[in-house]
């Protein structure tokens, strides 16, 4: 830490390290060592972040996907589909890393149960212990959950690449879409629902929520468009009370999810751990004794699949809110452009054509 030197702070931002790094640094996530002491010894400035790579910027997203959707557009769960063109190798290979995790995990605890059994000196398993099979075993294991670990965060870091750049296309997707949309479909995606898609749509929502939300964010909206006319005619309190009202539907929905996504989460907490005790249970109750090299590897093999049920759990959730965005979304992007008849881009013109003939005038 000492050995890096703070200098003074960059003019302009520069790309980030990761592009240009090699495979130890990306390994061991060494790029991020003069960032993370930079801003230990001072101040972070706006110059001192990195701007992302050409690969991954949004405009280079955005044209992959829109490629694999314009392919699939027409079949059933065609955005999904692109998506799976443009992302599948990466996912691919964050489950594979996770698969490789699994298989070193379930070693590691095959080699810690002959290590417990050798700490026993049970001589029925091993006649003559030998301190240097002892050792050995030890640093075996050492490598194996530094391998494990690394196998680990790698598998978590490419899923959550995946989730952020999908997250960075389908918004430039929409976002592109609500320029080239068709005049007649204006009053279907009006300026509230697309930013209600951009901001909600995209992290966790589903159907039944979403068309409430849909239904208050029309009624503000057509409510601050006319504000001059009601308040003419001062239907202020009967606005209010459609606003309200919806709002209220939604909030109790919103609730009403909450509530069976805890009793969920509580569950899949708690009933690994009721399984452990079931397990050891039923497992004294047969065979009479619980030996140590048994009760420690079993106990790490238990606890090692406590985690993937707790996700499973919430994998389920996290796909139903997933394919209710996607069918949203799909629903918009799937609408026939009128890019050259649309309004945004004949302002555009005419603002270009006005500046033109100043520029002539001049």
């Amino acid at each position: 830490m000492k050995y890096i030197l703070l200098g003074p702070v960059p003019s302009c931002t520069k790309v980030i390290p990761e592009a240009h790094a090699n495979i130890f640094s990306r390994l061991i996530w060494s790029w991020l060592d003069h960032l993370i002491v930079l801003g230990y010894k001072r101040p972070l400035e706006a110059t001192d972040l990195w701007y992302i790579d050409e690969a991954r910027s949004s405009e280079n997203l955005d044209k992959q996907l829109y490629e694999n959707y314009e392919r699939r557009k027409g079949s059933k769960y065609a955005l999904l589909k692109a998506l799976k063109d443009t992302y599948g190798k990466r996912y691919f290979l964050s489950g594979l890393i996770k698969v490789y995790f699994c298989v070193i995990y379930i070693i590691y605890i095959i080699i810690f149960s002959q290590k417990k059994a050798l700490h026993n000196e049970q001589p029925n398993v091993y006649s003559k212990p030998n301190i240097a099979y002892g050792i050995m075993l030890c640093f075996t294991l050492y490598f194996m959950q530094t391998l494990s670990s690394f196998c680990l965060h790698h598998s978590f870091y490419q899923s959550i690449m995946i989730g952020a750049m999908s997250r960075t296309a389908l918004i430039s997707c929409i976002y592109r879409k609500s320029l080239a949309i068709k005049n007649t479909q204006r009053l279907k995606f009006n300026n509230g629902k697309v930013l209600a898609k951009i901001a909600k749509n995209l992290v966790k929502k589903n159907l039944e929520i979403s068309a409430i939300t849909d239904i208050r964010v029309r009624l503000t909206n057509e409510m601050l468009q006319s504000i001059k006319v009601i308040k003419f005619y001062t239907w202020e309190k009967s606005f209010l009370k459609n606003i309200l009202g919806a709002r209220l539907k939604e909030a109790k929905s919103i609730k009403s999810l909450h509530i069976v996504r805890s009793i969920i989460d509580s569950l899949s907490m708690n009933i690994t751990f009721f399984c452990i005790i079931v397990t050891f249970i039923t497992y004294y109750k047969i065979k009479n004794s619980l030996e140590p090299s048994i009760v420690f590897s079993s106990l790490t093999l238990l606890n090692h699949l406590r985690i993937p049920l707790m996700l499973f759990i919430y994998a389920l959730v996290v796909c139903s809110n997933m394919l209710a965005s996607i069918k949203r979304i799909d629903c918009m992007l799937s609408d026939e452009d009128n890019f050259e008849q649309s309004d945004s881009i004949k302002k555009i013109q005419d603002i270009l054509k006005s500046r033109k003939l100043e520029n002539s005038e001049d």
